[in-house]
């Protein structure tokens, strides 16, 4: 008999408390070109205030991370002013591979 840990993916706004964790946050040369690490997402949500940061939590540990861009992202691409644009959607190097994405 096999007994498989239950993983949890949940999604929060970020907070300071997850700061710690997201000081360790690596992407490769390949994917920092599609995708910033989260405190340079961090300093353009703290510019631009259609954009709101949010961390994805694997078990409760910061893991990922994207910004919700509202109007001023969207609207190069849509003229629904309801719509919301996905940023920066990425996964920290360390936790890659284990569902969080397809979750």
């Amino acid at each position: 008999m096999s007994i498989q840990s239950k993983t949890t993916i949940t999604l929060d706004f970020y907070k300071d408390a997850y700061k710690p964790k997201l000081l360790d946050y690596h992407l490769s040369d390949e994917q920092s070109r599609y995708a910033p690490v989260p405190f340079q997402a961090l300093l353009q949500c703290e510019q631009d205030r259609t954009r709101h940061p949010i961390v994805i939590l694997f078990n409760g540990v910061p893991a990922g991370f994207f910004v919700l861009h509202g109007w001023e992202g969207v609207k190069a691409y849509s003229d629904n002013e309801d719509a919301i644009l996905i940023r920066g959607y990425s996964v920290n190097s360390i936790y890659q591979g284990k569902g969080i994405a397809k979750e």
